[in-house]
Order: structure tokens, then C-alpha cells, then sequence
């Protein structure tokens, strides 16, 4: 009984009945009359509720009831009860009262007091200490100002917040706003205490940072976001009931998207998911052992603002849980002990995993959702999330709005910040509105954003990662070409040793036609040129339906193809095969640009000399990766000339159908010709007997004729090295052509 009257919380930083009459009456408690002596006594049951300083009508409420019991059992008339509830609580108050009312750092001093109790099970409102904390005042008193509406103003009496600050490096709190209108110590924290579904700031931690850890994605891995649904049938949607068709892993959490977060989750190993969040201090309920798909979109029971602001500091610090604490050192007074708190680093995920997540947020906060989060001129990263009441309950409350809980947790390199917004219960008259549900939220963020210190700081690049240019939509990652256009270009971030190699072929630079011919008739004043050419393999049905096949497209090969092709008719135009002319001092003009292996060219007449054509393998619009071009010079004469043989006519150099040849000998050895180099033949007969080959070897600056007394061999000087050109110049009837061999001796 001495224990009972003499320790229990009495409101107003009173414990015991003889410090609850000094507090509330300034006398000693044999001095109190009935009024005042029921009244201590209806404190017992919920000295927070009934604290007359802070709510005088639910004390009055209180002791009513006591006085009523009183006079049931005997203790008391009926008329002292009345002449003791006739007195208004306020005139029974001394003075001083109201000067044990809580301190403007009580959200703070709560979680300190909780904080002794689990940690060190002393209650400091009965062991006489001293308590060293972590608060930073000037930012506790900047928090206290945007929750009692001085820096910000709220749309309504009843909507509710919870924040929480931390040193990213240490895990120190340094401050936290507990909630609107509290009053009394010890009353629930919504930056502590609370429990909510985290909405989209939980894809960071269930879906993308374990894709990263486990399965070393990059920030480019590749989702489709389409009609999807969850593994048991119910289908997901986004946000705006949309698709955005092909994303990278950075733009579809920069922008929230639903479908890509899921598909992300359902490829995980779930144990190891939960490992892994559970190694961030979150603790999801979990069905049969395993998380179920909903905590992919954060669908679960929730967390706190302090849970969730030490879970993303894991990133800017560079991959460490670092318990949250508000004490550096306790004394106590009677005794002399002291105990200190030293924190702990405990590694959670690598350097690489936390780099790449804080490279995808800062992007999310300069390109996609920032929730309020954005600082001039200071390196933020950020999510943000939104969950929803389900239609049951909406329908059940007759609520013209689902939006339940919002949340914006954002970091810097030194700080990491949580905050939740909502309400205890939705109501009709209460309710997030539909328009402007993200833009309060918002607002409160920047207000809390402003007290936190700029700073020049950036986040650490770690030596693991790798920043490299990516050609967009090529899976696995590419490199792009020297011709990709810049637009479809993006810098991603791979752990080293993962990154692309291979370079992308869609731009590449097409191959030159090969075996080019042409027919100059004198009689027409035409040049008909032909060639061979395979079409390029990235440009085939087959390649595009097989390319667009793969897992990451998901179930839309077909919309991919079209897309594909819509974009090389629209933007490349059709592929085939520009023809130019080439000036005496190189420049080329446009002629015709044709789709066939062959082109008809008339020439001016009064033309002389020769004219030079330039075939080139390209796109009709776009240029810029165009094969280098196949030059044909053609002699405008009196006399028949032609590369192009006659039908039933075949020409061979040196086994094949080509017009030059480069052969490499090494220095000392004897160069040998074929018999017969060239070999011509029409209809099948061989006839180079018949037709004329004149030969001659150039070196240097020198030109030899070669005969049967002075052949090639001789020609040739293998003892040291340098290179000849040996020219052949066939003419068969009307048919006359050119052969190259040349000989490099090294």
C-alpha cells in the first residue's frame, strides 16, 4: 500500500500522492479536502488523460465517478459528494500549477525516458540522474515550431505527423516532432511509437537494394511495366492506372511505378528479402513463414518514422544498421555509476548496393518525386510513399477518398529524415482530398528540410561501382556506338566487373557493298552499276522477334517489334543504298538513294574524263552511320568500257570474284605466282587465251612492265621489306577490267 501511494505516475512529472498535492495543490496530502483528495485518486488509472493542468474536464469527469463509488461503499453522503463535484477543478489548482507542465523538448524527452527504461531498467523518474542526449536544440525547437503552427500552417485541427531526424553516420537522434496538440508526458509518439503501411518508400528496401545485393543489378536493369498481377490472380496497377511499356530500375522508382517494383519482388529470393529488411530494423509480418507480394508496394502492417528514416540511412552511410539511440551517458547520482552507449556498425548490405540506391533516389529527387525533399545546391536523395484504405472500409465510412497514409523519408550525406502524415482515423469531415492529399504533405516537408543542414558533402563513390554510358532498350546492357544518337544514350551504374563490353549493333556502322560492277554503254551514255549485299540481321523480323522474346520485354514482344519498326521507318527511314558523285576535289553530292542492288546512272552529255560514283549502304534519313562508301571510277570515252561482264561471261582473280588481292611475304622467301592468276571464262569455256592481259608493277615511284623475260618474280626484291602493286588490265571483245594484287614483304 506505501508502495502504491507513493510511486505510481501521477501526471504533470508527479509520482506519488504527497508530490501530486504538492503539484497540483501546493499542500502536503493530509492537508487535502475531498475535492482534491478524489480527484489525486482518479489519476491512478490514466494520469495522462485525467491531468487536470492539461485536461480539466475529463479530470472533473474522473472524479465524479470517484466520489459516486465512494458514496456507493459507504465512505462518504451523497451531499459531501455533491459539495466536492460543485467545485470547478480549475479553482482548485494552486498557482503554481501549471509550472510542472511539459517541457517544449517532451517529444524528445519521451523517447529518452523509454529509451533508459529498455535499455538500463531504471526509471528516471524515480532514480535520481543525469542524462546526456543527442537532441539538437536548435533543430527540436525548429520541429516544435512547424508542429505548433507557427512556421507552418495546417489545414485542419485533426491531421497528424510524425518526424524523425538522425545523423546518418552515428545513428544519433537529434530530433523529432511526436505528433499535433499532444499534451502530457509519456503520450503516444507518431514518430515512434506508430505503426503504418509504408506505401512505395518500401520498393527501396524489398525490391530494388535486394535485386542489387544478391543479384548484382545495375540501375539500368530493365522491367516492362504492363498489365500484371500478383501471383495468386488479383491484378496491380500504378498509380495513374497507366503503362509506361520498357523502363530502366532508376526511372521506374523515380516515378513510382507499381508493376516494375512487384515483377522485382516476385524474382527474389524471399527468405533473402527478408534477411534483408529484417537487417534494417523492419519487422513485416510474414504468412507461413515467407512475405507475401503485397510488401512489394508496402502492404503490410507498417513502421514508424524513426524505423523508416534508420532503414535509409543504411544507404547514405554506406551500407551499416546503426541501432538508433538518443543517450550518450548516464550518471547516476546516489551511486556514482555511469554507463555509456557506444553504437554499432553492422554491416547490412555492400558499398556497391548502397551507392547504387543513393545514385537511383538523388535521381528520383531531380527527375521524378521528390515529396518536398529537394534542397538547393545539396546532394537529397528520396522516396515517397502513399497507401490506400481498402474500397471495404471506404465504402463502409462513406469516405469520398482511399488515400490513408503518406510518407517522404529523404537523406543527405549527413542526415536521414522520416516523415509520415495522416490521420489517427479517417472520418467524412476528415480525409485526405484527392487533389491535395501529396501537396500538404509536401509543404510540411520542405518547412522540416529547411532546419536541416546544407552541406557541400556528396556521396561517397566507392571504388566497386562503375559509371558507364548504356545504349537504351539493348538487353543484356550495351555500350553504344559511335553513331547511337544521344538521346538514346543513359549513364547507369553497374557494381565493377559487371559492366557492359559489347557494343550495341542496332547503330553500328554498316558494311560497304561488295563485288561492285558497272556497264558504261557509249551508245546509251548510261552506267549500270550492280552489287551484292546482305540485309543487315538487326533489321529482320526473325532477329527483332526472337531479340524482343526475352523475360525483361515481359508479354509484349509484339508491341516491342512494332514499336521498333515504327521507329526505324519514322526516325531511319528505310534501309538500302544512297548513290553519290564524287568531285575532282572529294566532295560528294547526293544522286538517288535506291533499295535495289543495282542503279542506273546517265551521264551529262558533253561529259569527259571520268566520273567517279560512290555507292553507300544507309538508312534514307538518318546518315550518320553509313558505310564508308564503294568508289567506282569509270572512263568517259570513246571505247567501250565495262566491270560488268557480259551474261554467260565470269571473271576469276586469284580463285575469287574479286578485284583485289593482298598478299603478305616475309623478307628472304621467293614470291611465286600462280599460272594463271586471272581466268575468264564464258559459258563455261575457259577463254583467257583469247583475251589480252597486260601487266605492270609499281614500287615507289617506279612502273615495270612485266614480260616473259622480266617476270613478277624478278620484279619483286624479297630481301628487304617495302610493298608492290601489280596491276592487270584485261580486255576481252567489248569487256574491259582491272585487277589489284598486292604484295607486302616484311
Amino acid at each position: 500500500i506505501e508502495f502504491y501511494a507513493n510511486i505510481p505516475f501521477l501526471g504533470s512529472n508527479s509520482f506519488g500522492i504527497e508530490q501530486a498535492a504538492q503539484t497540483y495543490f501546493g499542500k502536503n496530502a493530509t492537508e487535502l479536502n475531498l475535492s482534491e483528495a478524489s480527484l489525486i485518486a482518479g489519476l491512478f488509472q490514466a494520469p495522462s488523460s485525467y491531468d487536470p493542468n492539461i485536461y480539466p474536464e475529463n479530470a472533473e469527469a474522473r472524479r465524479a465517478t470517484v466520489l459516486s463509488l465512494m458514496v456507493r461503499h459507504g465512505y462518504i453522503t451523497q451531499e459531501q459528494a455533491d459539495i466536492a463535484s460543485s467545485i470547478p477543478v480549475e479553482d482548485l489548482l494552486s498557482s503554481n500549477s501549471n509550472s510542472y507542465a511539459t517541457s517544449e523538448y517532451q517529444p524528445y524527452l519521451d523517447t529518452v525516458y523509454n529509451e533508459v527504461v529498455s535499455k538500463y531498467g531504471l526509471d528516471p523518474y524515480i532514480v535520481s540522474m543525469d542524462i546526456y542526449t543527442n537532441m539538437d536544440t536548435k533543430k527540436q525547437e525548429a520541429l516544435n515550431d512547424v508542429f505548433n503552427g507557427k512556421t507552418y500552417k495546417w489545414p485542419n485541427k485533426t491531421v497528424q505527423a510524425g518526424v524523425v531526424a538522425i545523423d546518418s553516420s552515428s545513428g544519433t537522434i537529434i530530433a523529432l516532432g511526436a505528433g499535433r496538440n499532444r499534451k502530457g508526458e509519456l503520450t503516444m509518439s507518431y514518430a515512434t511509437d506508430i505503426s503504418r503501411q509504408i506505401g512505395s518508400t518500401a520498393k527501396p528496401l524489398f525490391d530494388y537494394a535486394p535485386g542489387i545485393e544478391f543479384e548484382n543489378w545495375s540501375t539500368y536493369q530493365l522491367f516492362t511495366d504492363e498489365k500484371w498481377s500478383y501471383t495468386n490472380g488479383p491484378e496491380v496497377n500504378n498509380w495513374d492506372n497507366k503503362y509506361s511499356g520498357l523502363m530502366t530500375m532508376k526511372s521506374a522508382l523515380a516515378v513510382s511505378r507499381n508493376i516494375p517494383a512487384l515483377k522485382a519482388f516476385q524474382s527474389l529470393n524471399k527468405s533473402k528479402i527478408l534477411e534483408f529488411v529484417t537487417s534494417l530494423g523492419i519487422e513485416p509480418e510474414v504468412e507461413n513463414g515467407f512475405l507475401h507480394e503485397a510488401h512489394a508496394i508496402g502492404g503490410f502492417t507498417g513502421v514508424s518514422p524513426l524505423q523508416m528514416a534508420v532503414a535509409y540511412a543504411s544507404f547514405a552511410n554506406g551500407g551499416y544498421y546503426i541501432k538508433p539511440y538518443t543517450i550518450t551517458k548516464i550518471e547516476i547520482r546516489s551511486t556514482g555509476e555511469v554507463f555509456e552507449y557506444k553504437h554499432q556498425k553492422n554491416r547490412v548490405m555492400s558499398e556497391a548496393t548502397a551507392y547504387l540506391m543513393n545514385n537511383m533516389l538523388v535521381y528520383a529527387v531531380n527527375n521524378g518525386f521528390n515529396g518536398g525533399a529537394k534542397l538547393s545546391g545539396v546532394q537529397v536523395a528520396a522516396k515517397t510513399g502513399t497507401s490506400n484504405y481498402s474500397k471495404e472500409y471506404v465504402k463502409e465510412k462513406g469516405l469520398s477518398s482511399s488515400i490513408n497514409d503518406l510518407w517522404t523519408v529523404a537523406y543527405t550525406p549527413e542526415h536521414s529524415i522520416a516523415l509520415w502524415y495522416g490521420y489517427e482515423r479517417a472520418s467524412k469531415e476528415y480525409q485526405h482530398s484527392r487533389s491535395g492529399y501529396n501537396t500538404q504533405k509536401e509543404n510540411i516537408m520542405r518547412a522540416v528540410m529547411k532546419y536541416i543542414p546544407k552541406t557541400s558533402k556528396t556521396f561517397k563513390v566507392p571504388g566497386t561501382v562503375v559509371s558507364v554510358d548504356v545504349e537504351k532498350g539493348t538487353w543484356p546492357a550495351m555500350l553504344p556506338s559511335a553513331y547511337t544518337p544521344s538521346d538514346l544514350i543513359t549513364k547507369e551504374v553497374f557494381i565493377k566487373g559487371t559492366e557492359p563490353t559489347e557494343v550495341s549493333p542496332r547503330f553500328a556502322q554498316f558494311d560497304n557493298v561488295t563485288n561492285i560492277r558497272y556497264d558504261y554503254s557509249i551508245s546509251s551514255g548510261k552506267i549500270r552499276l550492280n552489287w551484292d549485299y546482305q540485309e543487315p540481321k538487326i533489321l529482320t523480323d526473325a532477329y527483332l522477334n526472337n531479340y524482343f522474346s526475352q523475360s525483361v520485354f515481359g508479354n509484349s514482344t509484339s508491341v516491342f517489334v512494332s514499336e521498333r519498326k515504327l521507329y526505324n521507318d519514322s526516325v531511319l527511314g528505310e534501309f538500302g543504298f544512297g548513290i553519290y558523285k564524287k568531285d575532282a576535289s572529294g566532295n560528294l553530292t547526293a544522286l538517288d538513294f535506291v533499295t535495289d542492288n543495282n542503279y542506273t546512272y546517265v551521264v551529262p552529255s558533253g561529259t569527259n574524263g571520268t566520273i567517279t560514283l560512290v555507292v553507300k549502304a544507309e538508312y534514307y534519313k538518318f546518315k550518320s552511320n553509313s558505310s564508308t562508301g564503294v568508289e567506282v571510277p569509270v572512263a568517259i570515252s570513246n571505247t567501250p568500257g565495262t566491270t560488268l561482264p557480259p551474261t554467260g561471261l565470269a571473271v576469276k582473280f586469284y580463285g575469287d570474284g574479286v578485284k583485289s588481292k593482298v598478299i603478305n611475304i616475309n623478307v628472304g622467301s621467293t614470291f611465286v605466282e600462280q599460272d594463271k592468276p586471272i581466268v575468264i571464262t564464258y559459258n563455261d569455256v575457259d577463254v583467257t587465251d583469247d583475251a589480252t592481259i597486260s601487266v605492270v608493277v609499281k614500287h615507289g615511284t617506279s612502273t615495270t612492265k612485266v614480260t616473259s623475260s622480266n617476270p613478277i618474280s624478278k620484279l619483286i626484291n624479297t630481301s628487304s621489306s617495302g610493298t608492290y602493286r601489280v596491276e592487270y588490265s584485261v580486255k576481252y571483245n567489248d569487256y574491259v577490267d582491272k585487277f589489284t594484287l598486292t604484295i607486302n614483304v616484311k
